[in-house]
């Protein structure tokens, strides 16, 4: 019997195990796996000889990867995460340690299909698709564990500000045009000043995130029944539509409060939009 200490080769161990388990489906691509090229041997996880392998029970699993994997465990341990610790969901349901054909030794052929055996009302296909959500659930998402709700890398809008132009006075990038720095004859704030404190999210949801449970409308599909005038009005002063809760937004500046109004009648789709 091999133990971590053998001084016999690693590729020999592990030819002693695969002369028997290389017909297994879930070991077909060992070879040329990160695993195995990495000469990790089977012994280094698994425990033979004994009635509970510790790789092998779900709620013991994790502290074997966790071993070499310190990043994940320190992930594992913030806020928003998948229930780990609870032994409800384990590292083999989304990876195979013996290799695949997905990246990052996922189950499925990519991140997206094995997010997808879970999260199976993400998976669409929906009238307005979010294109960096079809590309990889991992441009958003970390599902190892964040320190922002849902697994989200940054908390909105910062997060969609990653692709995304901020709103702000001067950035009028929104509508295709030079962008002019302040000066002495531009009036309104930065895209900094907005940002702060006044993510859309604070109050409404769009594309199924947000604060929902606030009252204030969902955005996903707001412009299905006005244009970018109304909105426009509507920002400008939520008064006087019998909004005393949403404050003024005229601060803005014309330019940016039409290319508000723009983004809003645009968001025609109950799951999507840009």
């Amino acid at each position: 019997m091999f133990s971590k200490t053998s001084l016999t080769p690693i590729e020999s161990r592990n030819e002693a195990c695969m002369s028997c388990h290389r017909k297994d489906s879930t070991r077909s691509h060992w070879e040329g796996s990160t695993h195995q090229l990495r000469e990790v041997a089977c012994t280094s996880c698994h425990q033979i000889h004994t009635q509970h392998d510790r790789v092998r029970e779900k709620y013991t699993q994790t502290e074997v990867c966790f071993s070499c994997h310190k990043e994940q465990r320190a992930m594992m341990n913030r806020p928003s995460r998948h229930p780990i610790p609870e032994g409800k969901v384990v590292c083999s349901d989304c990876h195979n340690p013996h290799g695949s054909v997905g990246p990052k030794l996922v189950k499925r052929d990519s991140v997206n299909d094995t997010c997808y055996t879970c999260h199976m009302e993400k998976r669409g296909p929906f009238v307005h698709n979010h294109e960096p959500v079809a590309e990889d659930c991992m441009n958003c998402h970390n599902p190892h564990g964040t320190v922002v709700e849902n697994l989200l890398k940054a908390r909105a809008p910062f997060l969609c500000h990653q692709c995304h132009t901020p709103h702000g006075a001067n950035v009028p990038q929104l509508l295709g045009r030079q962008v002019v720095p302040n000066s002495v004859t531009t009036t309104g704030k930065n895209a900094v000043n907005i940002t702060q404190g006044r993510g859309c999210l604070n109050c409404h949801t769009y594309l199924g995130q947000g604060a929902g449970n606030l009252g204030a409308p969902d955005l996903s599909a707001i412009g299905a029944t006005n244009d970018a005038a109304y909105f426009v009005q509507y920002l400008t002063n939520p008064a006087a539509f019998g909004n005393t809760v949403m404050g003024s937004y005229s601060y803005l500046g014309e330019e940016n409060l039409a290319a508000l109004g723009e983004f809003l009648a645009s968001s025609k789709g109950s799951q999507g939009g840009d």
